[in-house]
């Protein structure tokens, strides 16, 4: 019965956690805004928006987790910045999103599924870090 319950959640809390990576706001989202913004239009795109009053200098990478090979990097110090990604044409596996504004880093996960599984893209939020500053008047 053990052996039943362990492989079963083996199998099933994946899945659950990419499910939940869409309806549940992340923990730090819930503790403060961020000022970056994903969303998914298609099945193969992502669309990030930054929020950047300060007008801080900012970049964004794609880069290949596999290979380590950039595919994409633009830097920024606009009030806004907006972007679409279109990973339609992109071998399966998985990419990391790379966000810095000013001092701040926002990291996500993009999964990109096999061709022929005709499956919608996976955004994770992986890690975020954050000035010291920042946190302190978070916690305030």
């Amino acid at each position: 019965m053990k052996t039943l319950f362990v492989s079963a959640a083996r199998y099933a809390l994946p899945r659950l956690l990419a499910l939940g990576a869409f309806s549940f706001p992340h923990a730090t989202q819930a503790q403060q805004e961020t000022p970056v913004t994903l969303e998914t239009p298609t099945a193969e795109t992502v669309r990030i928006r930054i929020q950047n009053p300060a007008q801080q200098r900012g970049s964004v990478q794609v880069v290949s987790v596999q290979t380590g090979q950039l595919l994409f990097k633009e830097q920024y110090a606009a009030p806004a910045y907006g972007h679409r990604f279109d990973f339609r044409n992109l071998a399966a596996g998985r990419y990391a999103l790379v966000v810095r504004v000013g001092k701040d880093c926002y990291r996500y996960t993009v999964q990109v599924a096999p061709a022929a599984a005709d499956l919608p893209l996976v955004v994770r939020a992986v890690k975020t870090r954050q000035s010291k500053e920042m946190l302190a008047s978070a916690a305030q």
